[in-house]
């Protein structure tokens, strides 16, 4: 039967054993054995699902596929569980260290989990037991699993010279089997044989588990272990098997930190590695044996970029990003990927591509509100290779298109009011940061901070009145506001806010009859799904003479628009005409009214144009149709 250990216990190239004896425990299960019982979800009564009763029969045994995948019977788990099994004998006597060993058959599917645990019985709870058995054993059926030929086991070491008294007398273990853990599922099954319980004495220096070498760069590996001892630091043997080394016993590096990085390694080159505990040097007694050897290769002399890419650009549906050229290589272009958050690199990809340049697009392939994954690759030529992979590297998409006044020059035009007492009378007009990306333009400094103007929206308005409040009321985000005049590209500040909600601009000595530009954006950068606000353009101060001029301004809102479109007047609105891009009329409507309410249903979801008159005086907006 092949040998197969739950925690990698790694094959030694030379070992001097510290032998160890179990004396005081070693307790095979017994099966059939009544004081074991077996509880679970699962069709007790069907001898073809539970081929095994370990408390009637000589193994455990049980067939999810002959569960079926019948809804409301397909989340399926059992649990064979021992009875107690009092340690204190066994603590008493120095015999610290547990294992478990068997033989068992497993046919595995990527979703179910199969493991022992065991109860802490200070914290009325099962612990597990090592990482449980991710892999088939040779030849594993999909039914009658007893009747294969199995393969033998051994857990990691439990190490009890921690534990309570409470938690000796009150031990006890158990097999768990859960054909999904998030929910149903319907998988193959397993047959254990009765397992052996087994207590030793542990080695003055116990070895390092789990030697794990990965290459990071060229020149670089990291290396890592686990440590079941007291030890803290180790020795390391690095074998250069590409210029014919042999592994000596004696280290290379001494005293290091798990994990701990080997630089100065050469490129295209095979290595070995070893390690070995140095109890002596953290206050216990001797040296381990060394443990390895694990086998690494260095990849060619083409590093991976330099630092994380930065986002150019960000919507709903797509990603621009750049790089850093690496500091070694002579690169000649880059492979890309942006895959599913957590599937890898490799995984489920939603675009790639090469590009000889430092920057890559993913195009409009991507899930608004979404995580996804970027990995970036050095492509130096056939001389000197590819780099690894660097990454992943996180993002997440905006979590609604990108608004129609995203920037200054898609400004959303409001209607300043006047002869307004407070905010409160003022009209809110409804808006949002949904899917909002930077306009280009840095934040200011405002009340002494200054915000990431990466998710801003854009407002304009004629002055009507010298004095112009202008309020952001925004309950779900921290925002900032700033009032400009100027044009788009040339804007000068008039002030702003960023002292809590609502973020209020009180301005002074405006120019009537000039336009004014307003933007909101959240200090900080944080998902914008649900960054809703109103925004108010107001002043108590009532038109002068010298302001009638002004009097065919208007208001539209929302933008973008699902179904019904408001416009806002101070004389009578006298015709509404809608255009789609073709420059064909869709849609009129003669309102003869300071309010009108445009039904926009039936239009087909794009952009259009509103020309709305207003005295004679035609003025024409953008609108975005949902």
């Amino acid at each position: 039967m092949k040998k197969i250990t739950l925690l990698c216990l790694l094959v030694l190239s030379f070992v001097y054993t510290n032998e160890v004896i179990a004396q005081t425990l070693n307790q095979n299960a017994g099966w059939p054995n009544a004081a074991w019982t077996v509880t679970g979800t699962f069709d007790a009564a069907n001898p073809d699902v539970f081929e095994g009763d370990p408390t009637v029969d000589v193994n455990f045994a049980y067939d999810d596929d002959d569960q079926g995948n019948v809804a409301g019977m397909n989340d399926n788990d059992i649990v064979a569980e021992s009875p107690v099994i009092d340690l204190t004998a066994a603590s008493g006597a120095g015999e610290t260290w547990l294992t478990i060993s068997g033989d068992y058959v497993y046919n595995y599917l990527e979703d179910d989990v199969l493991k022992f645990q065991y109860w802490d019985a200070d914290a009325s709870a099962w612990t597990d037991w090592g990482f449980g058995f991710t892999a088939d054993t040779a030849g594993a059926p999909t039914n009658d699993y007893c009747s294969a030929i199995a393969e033998s086991y051994t857990t990691s070491i439990l190490n009890i010279v921690g534990f309570t008294a409470t938690q000796l007398s009150g031990f006890k273990y158990r097999i768990s089997y859960d054909d999904n853990p998030a929910g149903s599922d319907w998988n193959y099954g397993f047959c254990f044989q009765a397992p052996t319980i087994t207590s030793e004495t542990p080695p003055s220096c116990p070895d390092p588990l789990s030697l794990v070498a990965t290459p990071i760069a060229f020149d670089t590996a990291n290396i890592s272990w686990n440590e079941i001892g007291t030890a803290s630091v180790w020795d390391i043997e690095l074998v250069d098997i590409t210029a014919a080394g042999v592994p000596t016993g004696n280290p290379t590096s001494i005293g290091v930190s798990n994990p701990t990085m080997l630089s100065g390694l050469t490129a295209s080159n095979d290595y070995e590695v070893y390690v070995r505990a140095d109890c002596d040097a953290s206050g216990g007694t001797g040296v381990s044996n060394w443990v390895g050897p694990v086998a690494f290769t260095t990849p060619v002399a083409c590093d991976v970029i330099n630092g994380a890419p930065l986002i150019d650009a960000l919507t709903d549906i797509s990603i621009d990003f750049s790089w850093t050229a690496p500091v070694t290589g002579t690169p000649v272009g880059y492979n890309w990927e942006i895959v599913e958050d957590g599937t890898g690199q490799g995984g489920t990809i939603l675009a790639s591509g090469s590009t000889a340049g430092t920057t890559a697009s993913s195009g409009d392939v991507l899930t608004l509100n979404t995580t996804y994954n970027v990995f970036v690759q050095t492509d130096c030529g056939v001389a000197e290779g590819t780099s690894v992979w660097a990454g992943p590297y996180s993002f997440t998409t905006q979590p609604a298109p990108e608004p129609a006044n995203n920037d200054c020059d898609g400004a959303e035009s409001v209607t300043q009011e006047t002869n307004i007492a407070d905010v409160a009378s003022a009209t809110a007009i409804p808006g949002s940061l949904a899917g909002a990306t930077a306009s280009g333009l840095p934040a200011e400094v405002c009340n002494g901070f200054t915000g990431i103007a990466n998710d801003d929206v854009w407002y304009s308005f004629v002055a009507l009145t010298s004095n112009v409040n202008v309020t952001f009321d925004a309950p779900n985000t921290d925002t900032v506001a700033v009032l400009y005049s100027g044009t788009c590209g040339a804007l000068s500040v008039v002030g702003c806010d960023d002292s809590g909600n609502p973020e209020a601009i009180s301005a002074t000595g405006l120019v009537v009859g000039d336009t004014y530009y307003t933007r909101v954006f959240q200090y900080g950068t944080s998902t914008t799904l649900g960054d809703d606000f109103t925004v108010s353009i107001w002043s108590p101060d009532t038109l002068g003479t010298e302001e009638f001029e002004n009097e065919n301004a208007f208001t539209y809102f929302p933008n973008p628009v699902k179904n019904e479109l408001t416009l806002n007047a101070q004389k009578d609105i006298q015709n509404v005409a809608v255009y789609n891009m073709l420059g064909q009329e869709v849609l009129r409507t003669a309102p003869n009214a300071t309010d009108s309410i445009i039904n926009m249903n039936e239009l087909s979801q794009g952009a259009y144009f509103v020309q709305v008159t207003i005295g004679n005086i035609v003025e024409t907006v953008r609108i975005i149709k949902q």
